[in-house]
This record gives structure tokens, sequence and C-alpha cells, in this order.
């Protein structure tokens, strides 16, 4: 007799259920009926559909679930319900023996290299799920942009040296990049003139990046505020790392353009430096120190955590001067002795993410929450669950080119929410929320028309406005 094989679940609040494989990733949203008997799961219903749907869809891992729990109490891991206080939250893993672990993995465990390998292919598959593109090949490798970036140096060095004033020389190299002549550096004009000038063109071959790939990617790292307009001056201090009077340094910018690519490239996109404000603002609120400062010494252990995850290396004269650039104004009160200079890292966070979503992706995403909010029905609360089902993966440019799993691509974005209690998977998903989790994922659009394609996409809008 063949085995039975679960139907595919259904649609929620009048959203079309969209299954293409079977790791469906909407089941990992589903929560427990509050009060149902047998741990029944909620699903769309209007009466008559309840009982169908827990018949297509029964708790599982009921069974598995009830064997581990009479196994823990026989061995007596829990230690029973006399346990008060702090042994509430201790846990004891089962770790698996050594010769079973040989047996499968070898007498060799797996090597550093092996597991760091594993992990970098986990955060490429996270941030090209984030991103919508086909692969991560469509992002420049830093390496590229190095080499160019210290070309680029080195011409001008040489036009410096040999010229009566270096700012002159300078702006000379840039002008043709002026076309307005009003000291402002296009994107465009960038790529069109250095390309010219440092003979500098190439086609893209296989994973390798075109020139003017590589040269555009070259302009973003010193355009902070993705504008697509970088002023003369600013640019050639950037390039130079040159201080400049009363304002962060080039070497400043510099360095947030390269931990911004080493995140996108190579840290799985921004949720690590959104993770890493939050250990920051945790630390800040146990030490009493001002809202959104911490003194130079809690910071800058987060700071190199960062950049390793980000495969940046930092030089101590970078980290000074990102240090000096985000310390706040002095509040009037004299320095104690034992004073540490303190470092604004909410500053630093916002200036590493770059400028928050335009009016135009804020009215994107509140697009979606309202389609997510018919979904809920009228009065109701947006719940987890409601994203899974209208979230649509399968039209995702990676999953389509069948170069990550639906699961992984709807999960890049989804994992957020995906609790580990029931009480986590039923709160309420507020607009506020919603746009905040953009907020991390939208410095990965360039363009304002890339962003709201995505947007349409990923919740069917297209559909919603038809």
């Amino acid at each position: 007799m063949a085995p039975a094989t679960a139907p595919p679940p259904t649609g929620y609040g009048g959203c079309a259920s969209i299954t293409t494989d079977s790791d469906d990733y909407r089941t990992l949203f589903r929560t427990p009926m509050a009060g149902a008997a047998g741990g029944k799961y909620e699903t769309s219903g209007g009466g008559g559909g309840r009982g169908r749907d827990e018949e297509r869809n029964p708790p599982r891992f009921r069974a598995a679930v009830e064997a581990e729990r009479w196994r823990a109490k026989l061995s007596g891991d829990t230690g029973g319900k006399a346990s008060t206080g702090r042994d509430e939250l201790h846990y004891n893993q089962r770790q698996q023996a050594d010769w079973a672990r040989e047996r499968l993995l070898g007498s060799a465990p797996p090597s550093v290299e092996e597991m760091e390998e594993e992990e970098e292919e986990s955060r490429t598959q996270k941030v090209v799920g984030q991103a919508w593109v086909p692969s991560s090949s469509v992002w420049v490798d830093t390496t590229a942009i190095d080499r160019l970036e210290e070309t680029m140096r080195r011409r001008l060095g040489e036009l410096e040296s040999t010229a009566s004033h270096a700012g002159r020389a300078a702006r000379a190299f840039f002008s043709e990049c002026d076309p307005t002549r009003q000291g402002r550096v296009t994107r465009r004009a960038f790529v069109e003139c250095m390309a010219r000038k440092m003979q500098y063109d190439f086609p893209a071959r296989g994973a390798s990046p075109s020139s003017t790939a590589v040269l555009e990617a070259l302009f973003d790292r010193y355009d902070t505020q993705r504008a697509g307009v970088v002023a003369a001056d600013d640019l050639h201090a950037a390039l130079a790392g040159a201080a400049r009077e009363g304002r962060a340094s080039g070497r400043v910018v510099r360095t947030i353009g390269r931990l911004r690519e080493g995140l996108v490239r190579y840290g799985g996109g921004f949720d690590a430096l959104r993770e890493l404000d939050g250990q920051w603002f945790m630390l800040q609120a146990q030490s009493r120190h001002p809202r959104g400062c911490l003194p130079c010494s809690m910071l800058v252990d987060g700071l190199m955590r960062l950049a390793a995850h980000s495969r940046v290396v930092l030089t101590d004269a970078d980290i000074a001067t990102m240090l000096e650039t985000f310390e706040p104004p002095p509040t009037g009160a004299p320095p104690t002795a034992a004073y540490e200079p303190l470092v604004a890292f909410t500053e630093l966070t916002v200036a590493l993410r770059g400028p928050p979503m335009s009016r135009d992706r804020v009215a994107m995403v509140r697009a979606a929450y309202a389609a997510l909010k018919d979904d809920a029905k009228a009065g109701k609360a947006v719940k987890p669950f409601h994203l899974a089902a209208r979230y649509d993966a399968s039209v995702h440019p990676a999953v389509l080119a069948k170069a990550v799993r639906m699961s992984d691509a709807a999960l890049a974005f989804l994992g957020f929410w995906k609790g580990a209690s029931a009480e986590a998977l039923d709160s309420e998903v507020s607009l506020a929320e919603m746009c905040d989790r953009y907020e991390w994922i939208s410095p990965l659009y360039h363009e304002d028309a890339r962003f709201e394609a995505m947007i349409k996409a990923a919740w069917r809008l297209h559909l919603r406005s038809k």
C-alpha cells in the first residue's frame, strides 16, 4: 500500500495557497488554537472548513513529543516539578556519542574551513532571498573594487606629484565627471569618464564582472547617501583618505562603504548590523550610559566582530577615525579623571545602514500591510501566519533559477517572525514592525522601481489591484 501524502495547505483569509515544492514554509507559522482539544491547528476557517483543515493537517509530531516527554520523566532529566527558580531555565542537551558520530561523520569532524564555508553559503542564500536577485554574482567582489581603487589612487598621486597644486590636479582629474560644472560627480558620468581616462574597459566573463560594474561599485562605496551624486571634493577625499575641516575624513567614508559592501557580499545582509545594534542597546541599558551611547571600549569589540563577519580588515587608524567621528558633542560638564569618551552607536548604525526608506517605498510597504489586514478580516490583528500565507516566494528569481529553495527564499524575510513558541507565533505584527523590517532590507535595492516590483511580486499586489 502506498504511503499517504499530505495534501497541499489551504489558503488563509481569502489568499490562494501557492506551493511549488514539498518544503512549504507556511506550515512553520501555524499556531495551536487556544483551548482546542488535542492541539488542533488554526487555519483559515469559516465554520465548516475548520474540521476539514484539521483532518488534512494533523499534528504529525504529537507522538514524538509525547515519547520524548516520557523518556525525560523516566530518565530524570527534568528533575520533576520540585525544581524552582533558575533551575527551571536549565536545559540539558542530548549529545551524540563519540562512536555514533564517528560512524556518521568519520573519524575526523568537519574542519573549521568547511564549517565556515557552510555558514557563508547560508548567509549568501539569505541575502539573495532578501534582495530578490537570481544569484550573488550580481554583486561585485570586494577584491576587484579594492584593486580598482588602488589603481585610481596611484594615478591620482602621480598627477598630484607633478602638479604645482594637488587640489587643482584632483579637480582637473574629475572635471569631466561633473557635466554641469557644479562640483558634483554623477554615477553615470564617473563610470564613462574613468573608463576612458584609465582605459578600463572589458566585458563580463562568467562570474567575473564587467568594467562598468566595478566602476559603479567603486562609486557606490563613496556614495554614503545612495543618491547617485557625490561632491567632487568629497570623492577626492574618500579616494585619498584625506582629512576635512569640520567634517568626517575621507577615511571614514571609505570605511563605511567597505563595511556595507562586506555585509552584502559576505555577511548575509544588514540583519547582522541590526543584531549588533540590539546588543549595543542592551549594553547601554545595563550600564546606564546616556541613551544611544557607549564607551569606546564597549563599542570597539562589536565593531571588530562586524568587520570580521563582513571580511573587512580595519586598521587602527580606521577605528580611531570612526570613534572620533561618532563621538557626541560635549554636554558642558567637565570630564572626570576616569572619563572614557562616548560613541553614539545609534548614529553609527544609521550611517552604516544608510538613509531611511523614501516615501514611495514606505507607501509600497503600507500597501502590502493593507492587503494583510484584509486577509486577517475586519478588526483582527495581523499575525505571522498571515504574512506566510500571502508571501509568494515561488516567483523569486533565485527560486525560478533553481539556485535557492522556495523555503529558504521565504524565510530570508519571514524568519524574523518565526518564533519558537506558540505565543511568539500568535503575536501581532504591526505596521511599524513591518516597516522596520523593510528598513533593513531596503539598502539592498538601489532603484525604487526594483523595490516596487519586489513588493508587488512578493505580496501579490498585482492580483489585488485586479
